[in-house]
């Protein structure tokens, strides 16, 4: 979605070249797992011999992990990113809240000096993305990029009465949203040309 400079539309072209043309680009990475209260995992995933500039979170959909993302990750560790991938849970305000929960413990424990981070997301992963620039940790994020999101069960920015959704407008991230065909699985009334609809004035 765009509004001039906080927001771009990106077409159904790259996604497919992000996910598929560099499937066989994968490099070797070193995993550490940690728990965050007890529940959460969250997979730091770091390119070896990289310096690293920069911390983005990685939000799956449900029912996929790391390894179905290994081209995309290496992508984001060829451009010099720390990747923190953080498991589904099914209840998405909990999930999201433990977004910037899971970027302090980060910096806590590496003693890291950084102050903000980005979020990528995957369909329900992509709607919790946005979820967190929109409320839960607006003033950290730099870029949002949201690939197909699942915005439904129950819907947070295309509920049919306005008044219940979270709003995109005027928020200090940069937002990128992807939309391709889900098929059954993404009802039009709950993607991404959805969530611009509810948003006037992004396009």
């Amino acid at each position: 979605i765009t509004s001039s400079k906080r927001s771009l539309y990106i077409s159904k072209a790259l996604i497919f070249v992000l996910y598929f043309s560099l499937i066989d680009l994968y490099a070797a990475s070193e995993d550490i797992v940690e728990t965050i209260k007890g529940q959460s995992r969250l997979l730091e995933l770091q390119p070896n011999n990289k310096t690293i500039s920069n911390i983005t979170i990685f939000l799956p959909g449900r029912n996929l992990n790391d390894y179905d993302y290994k081209s995309t990750i290496n992508v984001l560790h060829e451009q010099g990113q720390t990747v923190l991938f953080i498991d589904t849970i099914i209840d998405d305000i909990d999930y999201a809240r433990r977004v910037p929960i899971a970027f302090d413990y980060y910096v806590q424990q590496t003693k890291s000096s950084a102050t903000s981070y980005n979020i990528i997301g995957h369909s329900f992963g992509a709607k919790i993305a946005l979820m967190v620039a929109a409320k839960f940790d607006k003033e950290r994020i730099g870029i949002v990029i949201s690939l197909d999101p699942n915005d439904d069960n129950p819907p947070r920015f295309t509920d049919k009465t306005s008044s219940k959704n979270l709003s995109l407008l005027n928020i200090p991230a940069t937002i990128f949203l992807t939309v391709t065909d889900g098929g059954p699985t993404i009802s039009s009334d709950h993607q991404a040309l959805a969530i611009v609809k509810f948003n006037p004035g992004i396009s």
